[in-house]
């Protein structure tokens, strides 16, 4: 399988998986820079407006909105065609901080 075909159809058309994709990781990217540490993905909403073709070209813009419940934090994103900025998607994600607690426990080695 060439590069080509995991995202567009047999017409050339953008598939929604990798829109989604796009505005995921472009939403915890956001979210990310806010400065505040690593976010986990809990919710992520896409709703789809209009297509676009491979080599056309998009403005993608993410806001980042903190709460003050639990460190959530949401990111709107929006993409739209460069030309005339008809929306083609919009996203809408909730984010929780990761905490990753790394354990050192030297005694219990693995016989594998």
């Amino acid at each position: 399988m060439s590069g080509k075909e995991s995202y567009d159809g047999e017409d050339g058309i953008w598939q929604a998986g990798a829109i989604t994709t796009v505005i995921d990781g472009i939403g915890a990217a956001a979210v990310y820079s806010t400065g505040d540490g690593l976010y986990s993905s809990l919710d992520l909403n896409v709703s789809f407006y209009s297509t676009a073709k491979i080599q056309e070209k998009v403005e993608v813009e993410a806001r980042v909105k903190a709460t003050n419940n639990g460190g959530l934090k949401s990111a709107v994103i929006e993409i739209r065609r460069e030309s005339n900025g008809e929306i083609i998607a919009t996203g809408r994600m909730w984010m929780s901080p990761l905490s990753v607690k790394v354990r050192h426990n030297v005694s219990k080695i693995s016989k594998l």
